[in-house]
């Protein structure tokens, strides 16, 4: 779903748009001398689309929903750190098995169970997993200096009677 919100982003970023600097060969503007590359303009495009100044103010976000799941219903939560992409998410107990708490603060990634049992879930797989949550979350793909990452231009893609424009962002120990 997050793939989709940012490609949806970036299809409505290519929207026409006033040219301030050069151009690139695929018609997005660079930063005067061409020191920015396509990718991030792509994505500066997109930032601005989603509210450019007004989303670099936005600290902190909350997430409360309604989980079905095997049969059973009960409630989510999700607490995000926007700047540092430090996050937790929590299921409730009547989830039976499925209750718990999963985090990352910002050093250890960790759980806790449906027993009530927190403990350090630091493997290699686990932290991939919540560096890559902790870039996304902190939207460093717009905001680089808040997680180290790499950006690049994989090119236009068209599906259908839609066309994109395909951005990689990979977080570093993601």
């Amino acid at each position: 779903m997050f793939a989709a919100m940012i490609a949806a982003i970036a299809l409505f970023a290519m929207a026409p748009h006033p040219a301030p600097h050069a151009t690139s060969p695929t018609g997005l503007t660079t930063a005067a001398g061409g020191t920015q590359t396509v990718g991030m303009a792509v994505l500066s495009r997109a930032r601005l689309a989603a509210g450019g100044a007004a989303v670099a103010r936005l600290k902190t976000l909350h997430l409360h929903d309604r989980v079905v799941a095997l049969g059973m219903t009960g409630d989510g939560d999700e607490w995000d750190d926007l700047v540092t992409g430090r996050f937790a998410q929590t299921q409730s107990t009547s989830l039976g098995p499925l209750a718990g708490t999963q985090a990352y603060d910002g050093t250890h990634a960790w759980e806790q169970d449906a027993t009530g049992l927190s403990h350090y879930t630091d493997g290699a797989a686990n932290m991939n997993a919540a560096v890559t949550q902790a870039y996304t979350t902190s939207l460093s793909y717009w905001f680089p200096q808040r997680r180290p990452g790499t950006i690049a231009w994989r090119g236009a893609k068209k599906i259908g009677d839609h066309s994109f424009l395909v951005v990689r962002a990979v977080p570093a120990g993601g």
